[in-house]
């Protein structure tokens, strides 16, 4: 049996564009997108660049956003669904 090569849109279900980032996979110069919903926080879905990458977070620089010290699990590699 083969694997499914995409993902299937469900009503009501949400759509993720992204896969998950763990520090592994991740090094400066890295493209990610914040897919966190923080208060005071970037926007949901906004693009930044990896400048720096620690234990537990990475330092991002999102542009105009600024940079910020973001959680792994708040970041998403753009065009590799899970």
């Amino acid at each position: 049996m083969t694997q499914p090569s995409a993902q299937l849109r469900m009503p009501g279900m949400p759509w993720r564009r992204w896969a998950p980032v763990s520090r592994s996979r991740l090094s400066p110069g890295a493209e990610v997108e914040y897919v966190g919903r923080i208060a005071g926080g970037p926007r949901y879905g906004a693009m930044g660049v990896v400048k720096g990458v620690l234990a537990r977070r990475a330092l991002v620089d999102m542009g105009m956003s600024g940079k910020w010290l973001v959680p792994y699990y708040f970041l998403g590699v753009p065009g590799e669904a899970a």
